[in-house]
């Protein structure tokens, strides 16, 4: 048995993502269960988890539950909404599913955001024609190049 304490941080249990609130705990027997202090780390932790790990992709016509992370291929998805799940890929419905490419070091290559779902929040690192970039802002859909006032190389 594992306790989390919330404490206004983010947390991993088996394979769903939570945001717990300083008046939140809880207790797990899970595989899986860890803490991070920001959400940042909590993805970078999961962009660097084995695919195995998760479970595959529900079937066409079953459920798939929000803040949970299932096996995509070589990668990952991040369900976003509740929902059950219809015959188009996970990359054909950004309003659903989050890709979660798998990183062995480093950060996720920076991708171009469909909308303010998948936008870069302040904090997130990717990786940008070869150097390595933390978001300085909320709700960030522009490159480097594009805005580097958004970004700064770390």
């Amino acid at each position: 048995m594992k306790t989390i304490v919330g404490n206004n941080n983010f947390a991993l249990i088996n394979d769903t993502e939570f945001e717990l609130d300083n008046k939140t705990s809880v207790v797990t027997n899970a595989e899986v269960a860890e803490v991070f202090s920001t959400k940042e780390q909590l993805q970078t932790y999961i962009a660097s988890m084995a695919v195995a790990k998760f479970q595959p992709l529900p079937e066409v016509g079953e459920p798939c539950t929000k803040g949970k992370t299932y096996a995509y291929g070589e990668h990952k998805v991040k369900c976003l909404q509740d929902h059950t799940r219809m015959h188009y890929a996970p990359e054909d419905t950004p309003a659903l599913f989050l890709l979660v490419e798998t990183v062995a070091q480093g950060y996720p290559a920076w991708k171009q955001p469909a909308g303010g779902h998948d936008a870069y929040a302040k904090g997130d690192r990717v990786t940008f024609n070869g150097n390595d970039y933390e978001s300085v802002i909320d709700a960030n859909v522009w490159s480097p190049s594009v805005y580097p006032a958004g970004w700064k190389q770390i």
